[in-house]
């Protein structure tokens, strides 16, 4: 990211930043961190792009599973018509099969695209393209595995969608592999309602009378659901529901002024001044792997997409619920939260395995991770919203200094126990946390958030364009991150309704179709030079995870640094057994 920023002039606002184009398409900026990942995403190979598995138990079978899937993506796409978006515009005469090396110029990275579908062969062409049956892989586990090895392909598409059944090992699983430019936690949304759609009324095919709903036969193929439940798309009636950027939404919350800028400029000031100051961090190899990635084909029908070369590393630790709930309250009599204890755990944990030269200077550490805007826009970034904010994301940083690291002087004086370990990282965590409130502090922030993103964009182009021997001196290096994603709040639980009374009647002797969630992967694509750890909750279970290219990074130093993490925080659940 470059080290000035041109500050961007704000434009007159409207409700709705989407413009129609023609009768079926419509278009509106990337803003802010869209725009930067848009970037990031196309010339870096798929980097941010994320992977959620929500493997579950269920009382369908699989072949009936399989005939509803297309029909339950359709249904899902018409309550939240963001899944057909697309943020890679070709430009005419250009195409997204051209090799990754030639398609800077030719396509459209700054806007967002939408384009209803009107007609049922559209649809079962975009359902073709979009939702895939997996039957038969070793696990669930495998195709994420896939997914986070390759980007999403065309280019900006907003998601591929897949239902494992019947694996090898373990149980069923919805897999969402989705581009981070437009989403976030809404992926959770996302996956429940599409779990929903699965045991959506119009979609049984066990009508007791024997014949299905609206008298189809109880053998309809996939493609025949999709029909019964298609209905052409309404590109005015859906414009609504399209999702608007953070950067508008806080500009009609707010309305900012020129004081309001001034804060935001002073923030993206601040955080240009922690880069630039000496951090800890995780050393690379520092390969230029861009090489490698420039010189295969993009089309998925190519052998290098097939079966890429597994670069991405995902590593997790779950901890139990007893683990979970002992680190709850011993975070809480300390005064802290479990993202700052776990992130000084991270400072902490690298700081070990990287300081290793005595005689240089001592080194603070430069925290960068992301905000969720739902601390100042509550109500634009809800679910329910009409339109919500989907990638609520504003980048922050803070900086410790060296002496907040460092242990305290009566620790190096009289030992370190695991007692006297575990008070020290709540000291820094708590130093962390006062850090990030106080950069947190004011919403206007992300007054400057379109200067970020613009910014960054023109950062990721002038690496595009760097030489080899440019990229080869500059250091692969990642300084603490942390992505603390709370809990991850869906439905766990999911019901059949009764298409209408004769079917409850009958269904009284005879239990409601019910799907169970069991679980909830995440599985993550980082090929920038960046250790990526993040850490969530599902039915009151903690994971702390990692992912990181291995052509950039060491992974046993890596798994090295995830283990003393944990071994920090299960001493701090032994303490709080004691």
């Amino acid at each position: 990211m470059p080290n000035t920023f041109e500050q961007v002039e704000p434009q007159p606002l409207h409700q709705s930043d989407w413009e129609i184009v023609s009768s079926v398409e419509a278009r509106r900026p990337l803003d802010g961190a869209e725009l930067l990942v848009n970037y990031e995403e196309y010339h870096n190979e798929g980097d941010f792009q994320l992977t959620l598995a929500f493997p579950f138990e269920t009382s369908i079978g699989t072949d009936v599973l399989e005939k509803r899937f297309p029909a339950a993506i359709w249904l899902a796409r018409t309550t939240l018509p963001e899944l057909g978006i697309s943020t890679v515009i070709s430009r005419p005469g250009s195409s997204l099969t051209a090799p990754a090396a030639y398609l800077d110029s030719e396509h459209d990275l700054n806007h967002a695209s939408f384009k209803a579908i009107t007609s049922l062969a559209e649809a079962l062409g975009w359902l073709c393209e979009t939702a895939h049956v997996v039957r038969g892989a070793h696990s669930f586990h495998h195709i994420c595995t896939m997914t986070s090895n390759r980007r999403i392909e065309p280019p900006g598409k907003h998601v591929q969608i897949y239902l494992v059944l019947d694996p090898i090992n373990g149980p069923p699983a919805l897999v969402l592999n989705a581009s981070h430019v437009l989403n976030g936690h809404r992926l959770l949304f996302q996956a429940q309602n599409i779990l929903q759609s699965l045991l959506h009324p119009a979609l049984h095919q066990d009508h007791p009378s024997g014949r299905g709903v609206d008298s189809y036969s109880s053998t309809l193929s996939g493609d025949e659901l999709v029909k019964a439940v298609f209905m052409p798309e309404n590109l005015r009636n859906i414009l609504p529901r399209l999702p608007r950027s953070l950067s508008q939404a806080y500009k009609l919350r707010f309305k900012p002024g020129s004081n309001e800028f001034i804060i935001g400029a002073d923030k993206l000031a601040e955080r240009v001044r922690n880069e630039a100051r000496p951090s800890i961090g995780i050393p690379g190899v520092n390969p230029d792997v861009r090489k490698s990635n420039r010189t295969a084909s993009i089309t998925a029908s190519s052998e290098a997409y097939k079966n890429p070369k597994m670069h991405m590393i995902n590593i997790r630790r779950r901890f139990t619920q007893q683990e979970s709930e002992r680190l709850r309250k011993q975070c809480k009599r300390n005064s802290t939260t479990i993202s700052s204890y776990i992130y000084a755990a991270i400072v902490e944990a690298i700081h070990h395995h990287t300081s290793t030269n005595k005689a240089e200077s001592p080194k603070g550490a430069h925290l960068t991770f992301p905000a969720h805007a739902s601390r100042w826009l509550p109500k634009e970034t809800r679910n329910d919203a009409k339109p919500a904010v989907n990638m609520a994301i504003a980048p922050a940083s803070v900086f410790l200094n060296p002496e907040d690291i460092r242990p305290r002087r009566e620790m190096a004086q009289h030992g370190l126990t695991e007692s006297t370990q575990v008070q020290d990282i709540f000291r820094l965590a708590r130093i962390i946390g006062i850090k990030q409130n106080e950069y947190l502090g004011s919403p206007h922030l992300l007054a400057c958030l379109d200067t970020l993103g613009q910014s960054a964009a023109k950062g990721i182009l002038s690496t595009v364009h760097a030489e080899p021997s440019e990229l080869s001196s500059r250091s692969c290096f990642s300084t603490p991150t942390l992505t603390s994603q709370g809990v991850f709040d869906l439905a766990a639980e999911y019901l059949s309704q009764a298409p209408n009374k004769e079917w409850a009647s009958a269904s009284i002797s005879r239990p409601l179709q019910t799907l169970k969630l069991v679980d909830v992967v995440q599985y993550g694509r980082a090929t920038s030079p960046s250790v990526c750890f993040s850490l969530y909750s599902f039915n009151g279970t903690l994971t702390v995870m990692v992912h990181f290219d291995n052509r950039r990074f060491d992974q046993e130093l890596v798994t090295a640094i995830l283990e003393r993490v944990c071994t920090i925080i299960v001493q701090c659940c032994h303490i709080a057994s004691l």
